[in-house]
Formats: C-alpha cells, structure tokens, sequence
C-alpha cells in the first residue's frame, strides 16, 4: 500500500537489442529523403487508414488504467512515411525571437504564441489550431530520457480537423451528468479531493506501463544515429520539404477560421536530447538552425474524446524567411496512442521507418509492461482504492471549469507548494524507474511519501485552468489519465517554473486572433 502510495506518477523501463555496425542499422539514411519524401504531410498519411483498435493481446506490453485490466498495446508496422509528423510556426516579432546567422534565440518568458499543424492525430486525422509554448530546462532531465534538457510546456486549441472528431467520452459523461441529482453534485464537490487522491494512485502504475509500452529503446538508438549524421545538418532535400509543408501550413489557415471556442484543447510537450550544441542562459536558450535533434512529444486531450499519446522521432529549428517565424519541425517514427471508444479504451504502438521512406524497422525494442512481483500488492490496492472511489463518489464536472483560487490554490497556497516540493519530485524521479527500481529504495521513500503524495494532490487542484478545455458548457472531469499527464509536468519542471505556469493561467485559454490571420 505504501507503494502505491508512492506511486503518484512515474514511466520508465529497459530494453533494447544492440544496434549493427554503422551508424543508424541501416545505412546512409540522407540519401533516402528524395524530393518525393514523406514530409509531404497528406501523402504521407494517405496510405493509411483512420486509427482503429485491433484490440489484440500483447502479454508484454499493455496498461492498466484502472488498475486492473489490461489494455494491449499491440505494435503495428507502417511500411513507408512517417507515423506522425508535427510542425510549429511561432512568428518572430510577437514572440521576441531573434535569428543571427545560424541560430535562433528562445525566450523564457512570455508564453510562445504561433499556429501548429499534426498531419495524423491520435483519430487518424488532420489537426490544426493554436499553440501555446512555455519554454523551460529539464530538472534534471526528463522521465523520457536523461539527455533531454531543452522542453516546452504546450497547450492546444484545436480550430480544423479533416474529420468528425470523435467523442464517445463526451457522450459518456454528458450523460453522466445529466444524470446526476442536486445531492450528487454536492457530494462530489464536497469530495473530490477524496477521489482524485484515489485517482492519483492508480496514475501512478500505469504511467510506467505507457512509457514501457511506448518507447523502442532500438528505435531511439538508430535516432540518435541518425540526428548526429553528416554533422547534424538537415539535408538539402530535408530542407526543401520541410519548405513546402511550411507552406501548406499558410494555407491551412483557410481552412480553419479563427472562430472561439475551438473544436477541442489538449495539452503536451516536446522534448529534445541536447548534445551540447544549445546555449542556455538566464533569459532563454539559443538553438542551432537546420540541425537534427532527437524529439518526443506528449499529447493528452479530455474532450470531446479523451486520449494520450507519445511520439518519438526526429526535429529540426528552422528560420522560415516567408513567414518570418521560427518554425521547429518533427518527423515522428514511432507513436503510441491510448484513446477512448464506444466500447473501451484501445491502444496501439505504430513504429516506421526513421526517415519516413525505406529504413529498416527495427525488431521491438520495447520494455516489457509486468510489474516485478514484489510490487504487484501495492498497484492492487491503489487499484481497490480507486474502485471503491468511483462506486461512492459522483464525478466532479465543475472542477475543471473552476478558478484555482475557488477551489483551495491562492497564492499563499501556490507559494508555501513551490517551496515544499522537493521531496515530492524526488519520489516522482524514483518511480520514473518503477519497473526497475528495488525494493529497498521505496521502503526508503516511505517517511516522505504522505506530505510528497499531497504535494502532488494539491498541484493538480492548482492547475486546473491550464488542464481545462476551453469550453465553459463542456461535461469534463479530471481522470487518472488526466492526473498522469500533470504529474509528468510536475517531475520535469522546477517548482517555480510549475508555479509560473499555473499562475496566471488564463493566458493558456486565450488566442491572439492577429496571428492566426492569413500572411
């Protein structure tokens, strides 16, 4: 049980096979990126159908969202073009951005603020909307890799998809709470820090089971192969595509008028693996232009359908000379993907080749999911824990639609919590490792594990505002994944860049209409 307490949130895992001679298992892989290539965006998603859910077994890679069952995460080839690819445009003069030959200063402060384009969102389909950046350093690290320093903090507002967007959870919960009677949605005001608490424990066993299931240690080796190749630098025909998705990008904005509130919000991350090359100061980062880097990407989203997903691929920094903005592109190789449905939660693991055209697709190189045995008592009974919750406590549908400072989190509050973090981040660090870690060092946790587990607790009633979607008639409840997600925030970051970015969190839900105009 103090395990599971422990477990307010984490990933982590182990694995891989070693790579074969030369330096990306499988050749020159610049030679590939012909004119033709796969940064095309909807050529490289044509070839694909909209995500369905095999729902097949995988007895070694799964999640166990409430706990107890297990939802495969079986693997499937994509054969030719990339899984995922994602670009960002922030433009220069809003953003105070500034280029000086080949580099790019990023500031710390205020929020980025550009447009951001997905060619295969966790539905299969087309997304383009708002980005919302904050830009920081990993404390130390991240849970993703220890190679990760330079991060963003990003929030989404969806305004096209190429499809009608799902919402079996929407659905769900507007009957959920039309249901529900005057005397239920006081109990589950009056309640819901009991439940979250129940919420967070479970959170805690499955985000190492995402991370485990979603990451091929080999297809990060061959990455990191690969970004190092040929001095880093992006081809000229990398170049060239990525100029004319840039483009395609500009005329997205015909498609999507700027209309409020949008279609959906979600919130994420992207992360890129730092060799040395980026230059960190107290105001900013300067970043190398044209160069490869390593890059993930955490994506999570409650309505209308409540999914997650984690990408791992390539990124680039680029000065586009049209637009004036610092564009920063990601081709992603491999993709895993948990999302809602009629009949339940369905996931997948997509891998292709690194270059989105002819690399061979490595054997799987992924962690298994099965907790070591020892462990296996304590993620029960957070399980039982959460059950027991969900079978006596209404759901909160007014939480997510509340100011922090309404529900507990003033600034006192949010200032005693910066200060009283440490311990909670350094048990979020060792259940990063939960698949790996001994015995020994959580029994070692255990005279911090109540004040870290409120600590966490009380950060996620903080946020509220930055998590919400930007619709004030939305049915939405704060979830175990919605929980797992933040916690994953709260491990990365330093407390008082958490506190920032809570703070004054309205400017998450608000959008610069200027900048979302045609150029």
């Amino acid at each position: 049980a103090a395990a599971a307490a422990a477990a307010a949130a984490g990933s982590g895992g182990s694995g891989g096979r070693p790579c074969d001679a030369g330096y990306a298992c499988g050749g020159k892989l610049e030679e590939s990126l012909e004119d033709s290539s796969l940064l095309q965006a909807k050529a490289a998603g044509a070839h694909r159908m909209p995500r369905e859910w095999p729902f097949e077994d995988d007895d070694e890679h799964y999640v166990q969202l409430d706990g107890f069952h297990k939802t495969p995460v079986p693997r499937h080839e994509v054969k030719k073009g990339f899984v995922q690819e994602l670009y960002v445009s922030y433009p220069l003069q809003h953003n105070h951005i500034e280029v000086s030959g080949q580099a790019a200063f990023i500031p710390r402060a205020p929020l980025l603020e550009g447009v951001r384009y997905v060619s295969h969102d966790e539905a299969g389909l087309e997304d383009f909307g708002v980005s919302k950046a904050f830009v920081f350093e990993g404390y130390p690290g991240s849970m993703l890799s220890e190679r990760v320093r330079l991060a963003f903090g990003i929030k989404g507002h969806t305004m096209y998809r190429s499809g009608a967007s799902p919402h079996a959870t929407r659905d769900r919960w507007e009957r959920e709470r039309s249901a529900q009677s005057a005397l239920e949605k006081a109990a589950a005001v009056e309640k819901r820090q009991e439940k979250i608490t129940a919420d967070a424990g479970v959170s805690g066993s499955f985000g190492p089971q995402l991370i485990a299931a979603g990451k091929d240690y080999t297809q990060v080796a061959d990455l990191r192969a690969f970004a190092a190749s040929n001095g880093r630098a992006a081809s000229p025909a990398l170049q060239e595509a990525m100029g004319r998705l840039g483009a395609d990008v500009e005329t997205m904005r015909s498609k999507a008028p700027a209309v409020w509130p949008p279609i959906r919000s979600s919130i994420g991350c992207v992360h890129f693996e730092d060799e040395g090359e980026m230059n960190y100061t107290s105001d900013g980062v300067w970043v190398p232009l044209n160069r490869k880097f390593v890059g993930y990407h955490g994506f999570l989203t409650f309505w209308p359908n409540e999914a997650y997903s984690l990408s791992t691929g390539f990124a680039v920094f680029r000065h586009n000379i049209v637009s004036n903005s610092l564009d920063i592109y990601f081709g992603f190789s491999g993709a895993a993907v948990v999302r809602d449905s009629e009949q339940a939660f369905g996931a997948q693991f997509e891998i292709g080749p690194l270059d989105g055209q002819s690399t061979p697709i490595p054997a799987d190189g992924r962690a298994t999911s099965v907790f070591p045995f020892w462990l296996t008592p304590g993620v029960e009974a957070a399980a039982k824990a959460a059950e027991v919750a969900k079978a006596t406590i209404p759901s909160d549908f007014t939480l997510l639609h509340s100011d922090r400072r309404d529900i507990g989190c003033d600034d006192s509050v949010l200032s005693n919590l910066t200060q009283s973090s440490q311990a909670l981040q350094q048990d979020l660090k060792l259940m990063n490792h939960l698949m790996t870690v001994e015995p020994t060092a959580i029994l070692e946790q255990i005279p911090t594990v109540s004040s870290a587990y409120q600590a966490g607790i009380t950060w996620s009633l903080c946020a509220v505002e930055y998590l919400r979607p930007v619709r004030n008639d939305s049915a939405v409840k704060l979830t175990s994944l919605g929980i797992m997600g933040f916690m994953h925030v709260i491990d990365e970051l330093h407390p008082d860049d958490i506190a920032r970015m809570v703070e004054h969190a309205s400017e998450w839900n608000s959008m610069n209409l200027t900048l979302y105009e045609s150029r």
